[in-house]
C-alpha cells in the first residue's frame, strides 16, 4: 500500500496559484535594483568629476589660468523613464495576481477543506503552550482565503458594501483554535451587519422612528422631530 500523501499547505497552494506573478515580480524586483545600483553609480561618478574639476579650477584660479569646463550634469531622464517602467509593470503584476486569485480561488478553498481533517487533529494533539507551528498553518490558510475573496470582490471594479472578506477573521488565536476542535469554521465570514436594513426613517441619533418610545431614552418620532427643528438639542414634550 502506499503510503497517504500529506495534504498541501496554504503555502504551497499560494505558490501554486500565483508561481507566474511571482517570477513577475521578481523579474520587476531586480530590474529595478539594478537600475538604482546604476543611478548611484552616477552619481558616485558625477561627485568624483566635481571634486577632480573643483581642485582643478581652485588651481587655474591661483595661476590666473583658464578654469577647465565644468563637468556635464547627470542625464537622470533615461534612469526615471526606466523606473517608471517598473512602477507600471508592478501595477500589471498586481491587477495580473489579483485575477489568479479571484480565478483560482475555488482551487484554494477545496485543497483547504481537504487539508482540514488532518490540521484539525493535528491542533486537537497540540498542546495549548506548543500551538505557534499550527497556528502559522491556520494563518496561511486565513490569509490565503481572505486574499481569494477580496481579489473575487474586486472583479470587474466592484466594491461590494459589507464584503465576505471584510468579515472574516483578521487572525487566528490560540482560544480561536478550541472553537475549531468543536466544529467551527475558523475561515468562514462572520454574519453581515443587519443593522439600517429596514429601511425605515431615522432620527438624527440614528434610532428608528416610531409612534411610540424606541431606544435607550424612549424617544419618540415627536422628540425627533423638536431635536432637529432645534439644532440637535434635546427637547421633551
Amino acid at each position: 500500500m502506499s503510503p497517504k500523501t500529506a495534504p498541501l499547505t496554504a503555502e504551497q497552494v499560494r505558490a501554486d496559484i500565483l508561481g507566474p506573478v511571482i517570477e513577475e515580480q521578481d523579474r520587476i524586483n531586480a530590474g529595478e535594483r539594478a537600475a538604482r545600483v546604476a543611478i548611484d553609480e552616477a552619481r558616485a561618478k558625477r561627485e568624483e568629476e566635481m571634486t577632480a574639476w573643483q581642485a582643478e579650477a581652485a588651481e587655474s584660479r591661483r595661476l590666473f589660468a583658464p578654469e577647465p569646463q565644468r563637468p556635464a550634469p547627470i542625464e537622470m531622464q533615461p534612469h526615471h523613464a526606466v523606473l517608471h517602467r517598473a512602477i507600471t509593470a508592478r501595477k500589471d503584476a498586481s491587477e495580473w495576481q489579483d485575477r489568479l486569485l479571484a480565478d483560482q480561488r475555488g482551487k484554494a478553498e477545496t485543497a483547504y477543506r481537504k487539508a482540514l481533517p488532518d490540521l484539525i487533529e493535528r491542533t486537537r494533539t497540540t498542546a495549548l503552550g506548543a500551538t505557534d507551528a499550527i497556528l502559522t498553518e491556520w494563518n496561511g490558510w486565513l490569509q490565503l482565503a481572505r486574499d481569494c475573496r477580496a481579489a473575487n470582490e474586486r472583479t470587474g471594479g466592484r466594491r461590494p458594501w459589507d464584503p465576505a472578506s471584510g468579515r472574516m477573521r483578521t487572525t487566528i488565536t490560540a482560544a480561536d483554535l478550541l472553537e475549531a476542535v468543536k466544529g467551527a469554521d475558523l475561515l468562514e465570514p462572520f454574519p453581515p451587519a443587519t443593522e439600517w436594513i429596514d429601511g425605515g426613517p431615522r432620527d438624527g441619533f440614528h434610532q428608528p422612528l416610531s409612534g411610540g418610545p424606541d431606544g435607550p431614552d424612549g424617544q419618540t418620532r415627536e422628540q425627533a422631530a423638536q431635536q432637529r427643528r432645534h439644532g440637535g438639542a434635546r427637547w421633551w414634550l
